[in-house]
């Protein structure tokens, strides 16, 4: 979830609400404001939305043609929820969380690689920095909040990235166990 404050003279506005609109943000919130310095009026557009349509927007400002030669300035800040009548921001998380892409892959398989290594050599440093790679939290919560929503596509998602990130995990330990061997050192198994 994304919040795009964009500051531009007021003569375009009309144009980064048509922009906003084209994105597929609905609400535009528009505010006056007065920069010191310049002594200019400008007026400040803010969208709070998914993070794929702030993308969609900021590409689309950029590439405006009306836009290029005017003064502006454009900030972005994270939100962590947004709660209005539309789609919950939780779903919204929970979806991006899930999104099986390469750099998914290539983290799930690095903290698989990082645990198997923490555990033959015992190293409990590894072991705890493997848990910043392993990608298991959100997938199990996008199935959890699937299930307790009724939305039949995050469940999917969240099961198709839990799936990626077992297999990843089981073939990193397997590369890792066949190139060190054994035997395995971590000994905290035991109560």
């Amino acid at each position: 979830m994304h919040e795009i404050r964009a500051t531009v003279r007021r003569e375009y506005i009309a144009e980064v609400a048509r922009l906003a609109r084209e994105a597929g943000i609905e609400r535009i919130t528009i505010a006056d404001a007065f920069i010191h310095g310049s002594d200019a009026k400008y007026q400040v557009v803010s969208v709070e939305t998914s993070t794929p349509r702030a993308h969609t927007f900021v590409d689309l400002f950029l590439e405006s043609k009306t836009l290029t030669s005017t003064d502006y300035s454009m900030t972005s800040r994270e939100l962590r929820a947004i709660i209005d009548k539309g789609d919950l921001a939780v779903i919204q998380d929970l979806w991006q969380l899930t999104q099986v892409t390469p750099s998914y892959a290539a983290r799930a398989a690095a903290g698989a690689i990082l645990l198997a290594t923490g555990i033959i050599d015992n190293n409990p440093v590894a072991i705890v920095a493997a848990a910043m790679f392993l990608p298991f939290l959100a997938q199990v919560l996008a199935i959890s909040f699937g299930v307790w929503s009724l939305d039949g596509r995050l469940i999917r998602r969240g099961l198709t990235s839990l799936a990626l990130s077992a297999a990843c995990a089981f073939g990193g330990g397997a590369v890792v166990a066949a190139i060190a061997g054994g035997p395995i050192q971590f000994s905290s198994f035991m109560f």
